[in-house]
């Protein structure tokens, strides 16, 4: 049998289970180490064909070929998929719950970890791994960009800035709270608490000096 019919029975045979792949999950996006119930290296063929429309495999991919894989939503660009599917993810949640404050073990019905995945997408807009149009798309969906602890922490910080401006110390008793129920004399206990235990960082210890924030514990006021 000739070389090039050998080559042509392999692609029907590789193609034939592409097809029942996408038929059965409805994309071609599986694991680079995906075999079939019956042998077939199917990952490893997929991402051959992605390197040849490349130019770096051997496999021949003519027009023909290439429209046959169309035909049955051939991914190209594989990671550009995954960053769409996940992108869906975080806007169908958004669309339930009006906010991006997804927590850190949220698990979508389908098994995804979303909280994960949103944390992760948050560290790489500070380590400006973000390209403008990601962070545009992100923000179109309600993403802030601090999390949802960060948040809280913050909102707690303009209580007690209120509280600073108009009696110029935070020597507030335990029980204290403002008009808007916020506990802000046990949060001022958990901040000094946080500082001698060495859980506060810098920068929140620096805003907190600039408001007169008094370390010394023996200063916290019981009711």
């Amino acid at each position: 049998m000739r070389k090039n019919k050998i080559s042509d029975l392999k692609w029907e045979k590789n193609y034939a289970a592409a097809k029942r792949y996408y038929e059965e999950n409805g994309n071609l996006a599986c694991k680079s180490n995906y075999v079939t119930p019956d042998g077939i290296k199917l990952g490893f063929w997929l991402s051959n064909i992605r390197a040849a429309a490349s130019g770096s495999s051997r496999i021949i991919l003519t027009d023909e070929r290439k429209a046959q894989l169309n035909s049955i939503g051939m991914v190209w660009d594989k990671r550009s998929f995954t960053w769409e599917k996940r992108f869906s993810e975080a806007q169908s949640y958004y669309l339930e719950h009006k906010n991006l404050n997804v927590p850190s073990d949220f698990v979508t019905e389908n098994g995804f970890h979303l909280g994960v995945w949103i944390g992760n997408i948050r560290k790489r807009y500070f380590r400006n791994e973000l390209s403008a149009d990601k962070i545009q798309r992100y923000e179109s969906i309600g993403m802030v960009w601090l999390n949802r602890f960060d948040i809280k922490w913050l909102a707690f910080y303009e209580d007690a800035k209120a509280f600073y401006e108009e009696h110029g110390h935070l020597e507030i008793q335990s029980g204290y709270t403002t008009d808007e129920k916020s506990r802000l004399g046990r949060w001022i206990i958990s901040q000094r608490n946080a500082y001698h235990e060495g859980k506060l960082d810098s920068e929140r210890i620096s805003l907190l000096n600039e408001i007169g924030m008094n370390w010394d514990k023996s200063n916290s006021r019981k009711n």
